[in-house]
């Protein structure tokens, strides 16, 4: 109802509402919007990565994997000739279902999703927080829990809330979110009989060059704990100025590319990748197209491995790899890393993943693989004991390369100065990447279908 004054004039307390107010015509209000988006774009980039891992001098010559030469052994036939070539098929075979561009990676997705039992989660992970710009991960304005490692009996107290779960490493299981998308993989292992054997071989490879390399206090003590770390491969974030390959010590540089030469490396290296296409074959897809584009455009830059969308390693050496609670904020947030647990401890009293978000404590056996979101996901280690050891071996992608792949091998700064219409239509496109990012997760109807 309309009010009245006391001289009987109309009066509305919303009748300033409905004038506008003018801003004078020198402002340029397009011009602004433009320069907010271009400080939060910088504000980003200068913000999702910040492990202080530099990259190497451009001009430096490329180390891209090459496959290793041997000698060809005589021709002349033995009695033994026959087995020599059924040893041959058999490991021809081998390292072809190994390989995860090979066309059998259907087959063994449906093999490995029908022997699947799913985890059922009611996380939305639509709700998890991410960046703006759904390019890279969001640090949490502050610390909800006490930033330490944490026992297994901690994490189990009934007021915890965290669930166990017992996994033995080798039957995979999804984790399903509450709207029927796999999110993360408990991968497993393969059913090889070999493969013990080969992740013991990769534990003692680790270590052994572990005895090699030097490790600055930041590469021995950081975010993520006490143990030594280092990563090799490409990279991009932290106000870098363009996507490079990651540098080392001259030393440290030589050791882990003979790293990357080792068949138990190789094996482990693409047996996770292959987790990766068998789970998600959307998201993979997405993934070894933008890094073929990627390194298409630049043979300076450094693939770890052949046919493998994943673009950096981290080798965690140990001996007692036991994480702290953290993200990997500077990864895609709606992408996956790989981790791949080996040594010589209990699984089942500790050495555990926790996913925090999740509220779940997960077994993590020896040799086996597990797939997560760490961008988004909190996760640790629950606590193994003095006399046991622990490493671990991820595979990962940082947010940072797919945003310099999209702005056509530029930085945001340098797409808004050479390309500025180019620049305002991604920035439109901000607001739905993080569901279209979503998307790319395969369903577990999908899988089973």
């Amino acid at each position: 109802m309309v009010r009245k004054t006391r001289s009987g004039a109309e009066f509305s307390p919303w009748a300033d509402a409905v004038s506008p107010i003018l801003l004078p015509p020198e402002i340029d209000v397009d011009a602004l919007v433009d320069r907010a988006l271009q400080e939060d774009a910088r504000r980003e980039e200068e913000s999702d990565f910040k492990d202080d891992l530099q990259l190497e001098d451009p001009l430096a010559p490329s180390t891209a994997f090459e496959t290793p030469t041997t000698t060809p052994s005589a021709a002349n036939p033995t009695p033994s000739r026959d087995k020599r070539r059924s040893k041959a098929r058999r490991k021809g075979k081998r390292e072809a279902e190994d390989d995860p561009s090979h066309t059998n990676v259907k087959k063994i997705a449906l093999k490995r999703v029908a022997e699947s039992n799913p985890l059922h989660t009611s996380l939305i992970t639509d709700e998890l927080r991410v960046a703006s710009s759904g390019w890279v991960g969001l640090r949490r304005r502050k610390e909800i829990r006490e930033k330490r490692l944490y026992s297994l009996e901690e994490m189990l107290r009934p007021s915890s809330g965290f669930m166990l779960i017992e996994w033995d490493g080798l039957t995979p299981r999804p984790i399903v979110d509450g709207k029927d998308r796999v999110v993360a993989v408990l991968v497993g292992r393969p059913r090889d009989p070999g493969w013990a054997a080969l992740s013991n071989d990769v534990f003692t490879t680790i270590s052994k060059a572990r005895d090699r390399c030097t490790f600055s206090q930041d590469q021995a003590d950081h975010r993520r704990g006490q143990f030594p770390t280092l990563s090799i491969g490409t990279s991009f974030g932290g106000g870098q100025c363009r996507a490079g390959n990651l540098a080392s010590t001259p030393a440290n540089k030589t050791v882990l590319e003979e790293l990357l030469k080792e068949k138990c490396i190789q094996r482990i290296a693409n047996f996770a990748a292959r987790s990766f296409a068998a789970f998600a074959p959307r998201l993979y897809e997405y993934y070894a197209m933008t890094i073929d584009t990627l390194f298409k455009s630049d043979t300076s830059l450094r693939q770890n491995f052949p046919n493998n969308p994943l673009p950096c390693t981290a080798i965690n050496f140990g001996p007692q790899v036991q994480c702290l609670p953290h993200f990997d904020i500077a990864n895609l947030p709606f992408g996956w890393c790989t981790i791949s647990a080996f040594g010589h401890f209990d699984p089942v009293r500790g050495g555990h993943i926790v996913l925090w978000d999740l509220g779940l404590v997960i077994q993590f056996p020896p040799g086996s693989t597990i797939d997560i979101p760490s961008a988004i996901f909190e996760h640790s280690n629950v606590t193994i004991a003095e006399n046991e050891t622990r490493i671990s071996f991820t595979q990962y992608a940082a947010g940072g390369l797919f945003r310099w792949v999209a702005n056509g091998m530029q930085t945001d700064k340098q797409l808004a100065a050479s390309d500025p219409e180019k620049k305002r239509e991604l920035d439109r496109a901000k607001a739905g990447r993080w569901e279209r990012g979503l998307s790319m997760f395969s369903t577990l109807t999908e899988l089973l279908a």
